[in-house]
């Protein structure tokens, strides 16, 4: 009996939904098979998937229809590629994006809590990252857990992915978009500065958002993401007041940095380039 057919007998017979795929199927992307080994995310774009073929394993996003790889950002990032700063983007195309493999997931699955010295240094390796995609003219809009992955969980290396909501800066540091983002991470500018324009939400960020995303990470990565969640509204008020408590329990020099990422003023947070000492 093989994997799609075992499947199939634990849960039923129950076939899988449309556009899903089981451990088994054959899927193609970029004129190339593929071979599912698990389905590891679904997400509002698409699906994501560990596949495999004669060489070697793979992440394959694969986009629900109407959805699309996020081209311009691919492109400012190009030369980013292969410097240990973003997940590899091996091949796109109009309905996937075929990226390297790492094993170790994600900062949300690593079980962190109360772990300062990992925190640490995943929250260093994404500013110096979050710098890099600024200077390439891409704001990230999005950083939180699940987007940092664990190249070496020996010394805790990551790498941003997830760019489908990312954009380009203009010519002055900022950007004009939708109020797309995910809530509890987001930086209060994100909710206090939106305006409605026909029954649509826009803001305009500066690189500063992704920096205060990155402090409520750290909040995150220290109390556990479970416990984080459960305090989200009371997060959300205290963003907006600009009194995000830092835990008493949480040593220098992470709450030091946290609380400079979280500091309510854009222009007064701090950022990798405004605080090159902050470590």
């Amino acid at each position: 009996m093989d994997e799609r057919s075992r499947i199939r007998e634990r849960t039923g017979n129950i076939p899988l939904a449309p556009g899903k795929h089981a451990a088994g199927d054959t899927v193609k992307a970029g004129g190339k098979s593929y071979t599912v080994e698990k389905r590891i995310a679904e997400g509002g774009e698409g699906d994501l998937y560990v596949v495999r073929d004669n060489r070697r394993r793979y992440a394959l996003k694969l986009f629900h229809p109407g959805a699309h790889p996020n081209t311009k950002v691919l492109s400012a990032l190009r030369p980013l590629r292969g410097k240990g700063y973003l997940v590899d983007v091996i091949e796109t195309g109009d309905d996937f994006e075929l990226m390297e493999y790492l094993p170790a997931g994600n900062a949300s699955s690593a079980g962190l809590k109360g772990r300062p010295d990992a925190i640490l240094a995943i929250v260093l390796k994404v500013a110096m990252i979050l710098d890099e995609m600024h200077r390439a003219g891409v704001i990230h809009k999005d950083v939180k857990p699940a987007n940092i992955l664990i190249r070496n969980p020996e010394i805790w290396d990551c790498v941003l992915c997830d760019f489908g909501i990312a954009d380009l800066l203009d010519k002055d540091g900022k950007c004009a978009t939708l109020q797309v983002r995910t809530a509890v991470y987001a930086a209060p500018e994100v909710f206090t500065d939106a305006v409605t324009i026909q029954d649509r939400v826009y803001i305009e960020l500066t690189p500063k958002a992704d920096f205060y995303s990155l402090g409520m990470t750290a909040l995150s990565l220290w109390m556990g993401e479970g416990a984080f969640l459960a305090q989200e509204q009371q997060l959300a008020l205290d963003k907006i007041k600009g009194r995000v408590a830092v835990p008493a329990d949480m040593p220098d020099p992470l709450a030091r940095i946290c609380r400079g990422l979280l500091i309510r003023n854009p222009q007064k947070r701090w950022a990798m380039r405004s605080r090159p000492d902050w470590a």
